[in-house]
């Protein structure tokens, strides 16, 4: 049997306010079109407006645009915040929109560019800025809040029993609001972030002792037999 030990005491966990997050974690952001195929305004297209605490600021997905957080190697800790700026607290049918919420997958690249892209892992949940959640994956628990032309959503993911280091939002508006985007003929610039906070730790589990300890160790014990042997001959 292998001599082993856990670290279960040195697990840190760290909140990601993202003020600082840059020296924490990979950002990675493909912002698409809004949904006539314009691009987006300039003022929504800052990366750093879904990290900054200035909830007036956002950084719009474009439609099917995703942003992405990964904290490998640590593993990301539940609850997860992301706060959607909102024409109405939550949004009363103006312009409806959604975004998928996955945990794990691949990414490709960094900041926000058109050349990054991310393979999307596991579906825990649908937002919608009506203050809703659909497609729950089973462990998974969505906690709603308003506040000044904003909705915000507390992902809880303790019961998925696995560890992730990627958390992504990918813009799903018509993928759920197609009919009302061709009937009324109303523009979205896909899913608003305001504010996403994510909190990491350390991925440590069972960790094999260094050669050297094991040396020490063995070292230890053969001097301890040593010792009890002269005590029964003296």
């Amino acid at each position: 049997m292998k001599n082993r030990f856990t670290l279960a005491a040195a697990v840190c966990a760290l909140a990601l306010g993202f003020s600082g997050l840059a020296n924490a974690a990979t950002i990675t952001a493909n912002q698409n079109l809004r949904t006539d195929g314009s691009a987006v305004a300039a003022s929504r297209s800052i990366l750093s407006n879904a990290t900054d605490p200035n909830t007036s600021n956002m950084f719009s997905l474009g439609n099917e645009g995703f942003l992405a957080i990964d904290v490998d190697p640590n593993v990301l800790v539940s609850p997860a915040l992301t706060i959607e700026r909102t024409n109405g607290a939550p949004n009363v049918g103006n312009y409806p929109e959604a975004v998928d919420i996955f945990l794990g997958g691949t990414l490709t690249g960094a900041g926000l560019s058109e050349a990054n892209t991310y393979t999307p892992g596991d579906r825990i949940a649908t937002l919608l800025n009506d203050g809703t959640a659909i497609n729950l994956a089973a462990g998974v628990s969505v906690a709603f809040g308003a506040g000044p032309g904003t909705t915000s959503y507390t992902i809880n993911f303790d019961g998925l029993g696995t560890l992730y280091s990627v958390i992504a939002l990918v813009d799903a508006t018509l993928d759920n609001f197609a009919n009302e985007y061709s009937v009324s003929g109303i523009i979205s610039d896909g899913w608003d972030v305001t504010r996403l906070e994510v909190t990491q730790r350390a991925n440590i589990g069972e960790v094999p002792l260094p050669a050297g300890i094991l040396l020490m160790l063995s070292g230890l014990f053969g001097l301890g037999v040593l010792r009890r042997f002269k005590a029964k001959t003296a």
